[in-house]
């Protein structure tokens, strides 16, 4: 997926326990990591808030996490209850 011109790679290969969260986001990889065995819907609200916290980071702006899981809680709602299909982001068939 891209970010800001940056091309992410998407990996949903280890289960919560290995990663210790639902997922998180490595800059310098340009890596978002969600975990594989939690359900559909957290697995999209978890990308929307990896791509936030990469946007955040990428544009160098001083955003406090409570905030940054509020934004993607609203994004999540907001997209899903307009009918916007998150799940070719994250690399599944659909």
């Amino acid at each position: 997926m891209k970010i800001l011109g940056y091309e992410y790679a998407v990996d949903q290969s280890l289960p919560y326990d290995q990663i210790g969260t639902f997922g998180r986001c490595n800059t310098k990889e340009l890596l978002i990591q969600i975990a594989s065995d939690i359900n559909p819907q957290q697995q999209t609200s978890t990308m929307i808030h990896e791509a936030l916290e990469a946007i955040i980071c990428h544009l160098e702006l001083q955003v406090p996490h409570n905030e940054i899981m509020a934004i993607e809680a609203g994004m999540y709602q907001f997209l899903i209850d307009n009918g916007v299909d998150l799940t070719p982001l994250l690399g599944k068939p659909e």
